[in-house]
């Protein structure tokens, strides 16, 4: 079979390019899903050509700028600029962010195609193989580097069709990923092979194996996709009934302090207003969830019980002149108007009730809290349960946080850069799972970003085990006007859909300005909400009755093939480069 023997830096940039666009076309808002299974091609020719022609400058900059390995990185960088393009919105400084993500994804094609390199030329394996293995280890890889950042994986193009993404409780999102990969390259070859002419005996034998390799996977794929898909994963004789609730507040900065009481004053009506509609829809409700940081009532003091505990006050110079005893009273006031709050909405809902009196609907809303039980008084993103009247049950801290947008490296050392940017002091982590039982259904929370880290939300469910039960239900709660109705919103729910495969679990979603969701275990969405819409989802859980194997054993899959990529990169190092520059 032929193949490239050298490619010069303008056909490297020109595949790397060409490649990362037709991918895009396969995600929102175009959504041509069928693209995923072509656009690789086009990087098959970097992992099988012989060798790259790159500067040879003596000078160290122009060797660097004149890599064939930086040109795909660059390719690779626009790519992911234009992805992710809808984080740049909220605020002229998020666009710094934007590029660091962008600049930083960008490296992801390069390593990509040096360990495909190293499988196809040191471990002698077929293109399609080694592009699977090299793809996948890397979209693992990607979860857990700088915190983790899953969005946009190659199986987030195809959550739109059920039969095929069921594997995903195999696996997780990678065996998908893998599939993609193994198509693509496997027609890759019946190309190559195609051009060598139909005369050939060999040529006829390489395109009937390929084919019917396709044919095999996509048979034994779809064949496992109906029977899951004919499965039950939840006992549903007791029902939880929950209303998902939405707004539509972008998110927004540098307002006047009019401005900003008139936005929170709207916010607040909008989303009383949607409970209150929400409860008239079904009477029955059990739980009502509001997004991340849309509770208006917060943010709120954590403090111990004990009456005679220290309350630390936090280390900000408007807390300087005020003396520990104004301080406890101010924090005791805060605390009695939270409830008073509480109290007032949720007697809206429920009328005059009491915690024994039947139909009591709970309330599970997102604000930040200071915990003043600790001396370093940290701020942490929350979910709070509220009890029927109005006191809270239970807090949960979100753990993975995002950056330049909760957090910037370095912050806690050099306190001054959260003075660049507007998301204030910054954030502290969590570091417990926390479960929410409402009528004998146990809910997992996690906020915004969260959802989108496969791992993180598995080690979530496998924690969250009481009496031998896993978690019944994700629950994600997330702000998603910072992202003002780009597409941003589509991939996030896709990563949703994702992990209900994944561990055949309802994933409910509350999402401001959208995409809130009702997402069944086998990633049907039930019910949802259109972007920038005020609004919300009625959705009907029980108790979970089947556990996935991702869930019991994890990203088996993915440690298997970054396994054979470094054995592959270990085996390059002990030979000649699979890559010379000519």
């Amino acid at each position: 079979m032929s193949r490239p023997s050298q490619l010069s830096r303008l056909m490297t940039f020109g595949l790397s390019l060409f490649g990362g666009c037709l991918l895009w076309t396969a995600f929102p808002p175009i959504n041509w899903s069928f693209m995923a299974w072509f656009a690789p091609m086009l990087w098959m020719p970097l992992l099988t050509a012989d060798r790259f022609i790159s500067s040879k400058s003596p000078k160290r900059l122009k060797r660097i700028l004149g890599n064939s390995y930086t040109h795909m990185w660059l390719a690779h960088v626009i790519y992911w600029m234009i992805m992710l393009q809808g984080l740049r919105l909220a605020h002229w400084t998020t666009h710094f962010g934007w590029l660091a993500i962008g600049l930083y994804l960008g490296i992801y094609l390069p390593c990509f195609v040096f360990v495909g390199r190293c499988c196809v030329h040191r471990l002698r394996m077929p293109v399609a193989l080694a592009a699977a293995i090299s793809w996948i280890t890397f979209e693992w890889l990607r979860g857990y580097i700088i915190s983790g950042f899953s969005m946009a994986c190659l199986s987030h193009t195809q959550t739109d069709h059920l039969l095929l993404i069921q594997i995903a409780d195999l696996g997780g999102n990678q065996i998908i990923s893998l599939l993609i990969m193994l198509v693509a390259g496997s027609l890759y070859s019946i190309v190559v092979a195609a051009r060598n002419g139909f005369s050939h005996i060999s040529t006829k034998k390489t395109i009937l194996v390929q084919v019917a390799s396709i044919l095999m996977i996509l048979a034994l794929t779809l064949t496992y996709g109906y029977q899951q898909l004919g499965r039950t994963y939840s006992d549903m004789s007791k029902q939880t009934i929950v209303g998902l609730i939405q707004g539509s507040i972008d998110t927004q900065f540098e307002l006047t302090p009019e401005q900003y009481s008139a936005k929170k004053n709207h916010q607040q009506q909008s989303y009383i207003q949607q409970s209150v509609l929400a409860h008239q829809a079904n009477k029955n409700l059990s739980l009502l969830v509001w997004p991340e940081s849309m509770y208006p009532f917060g943010p709120t003091y954590v403090t111990n019980p004990q009456p005679t505990a220290t309350i630390h006050k936090p280390r900000h110079p408007s807390y300087a002149n005020i003396d520990d005893t104004t301080f406890r009273q101010r924090v005791a006031i805060v605390q009695d108007n939270l409830r008073r709050s509480n109290q007032n909405l949720l007697s809206l809902l429920n009328g005059d009730s009491t915690e024994s009196s039947n139909n009591n609907i709970h309330l599970i809303a997102g604000t930040d809290i200071h915990d003043l039980s600790v001396v370093d008084t940290p701020t942490y993103n929350s979910a709070i349960l509220f009890s029927p009247a109005g006191k809270v049950r239970d807090i949960y801290r979100k753990r993975h946080l995002v950056m330049f947008g909760e957090y910037i490296p370095l912050g806690n050392q050099f306190p001054w850069l959260y003075d660049l940017l507007p998301i204030g002091p910054g954030l502290a982590a969590g570091n417990s799972v926390l479960i929410f039982e409402i009528d004998g259904v146990i809910f997992v929370p996690n906020i915004c970003f969260e959802s989108t880290v496969p791992h993180l939300v598995r080690n979530m469910m496998q924690q969250s085990n009481t009496h031998g039960r896993r978690g019944d239900v994700m629950l994600n709660l997330t702000n998603d006007g910072w992202f003002w109705g780009s597409a941003i919103l589509d991939l996030h729910l896709r990563c949703n859909i994702m992990r209900a495969v994944e561990m055949r679990r309802p994933n409910l979603v509350a999402a401001n300005t959208g995409i809130s969701a009702w997402i069944t275990p086998t990633g049907e969405i039930a019910e949802q909400q259109a972007k920038r819409k005020d609004g919300f989802v009625i959705a009907q859980v029980g108790k979970a009755t089947y556990d996935s194997v991702y869930m019991r054993f994890g990203d088996i899959l993915s440690i298997v093939a970054a396994t054979l990529a470094g054995i592959a990169v270990l085996r390059s190092f002990k030979s000649v480069p699979p890559q010379r520059n000519n």
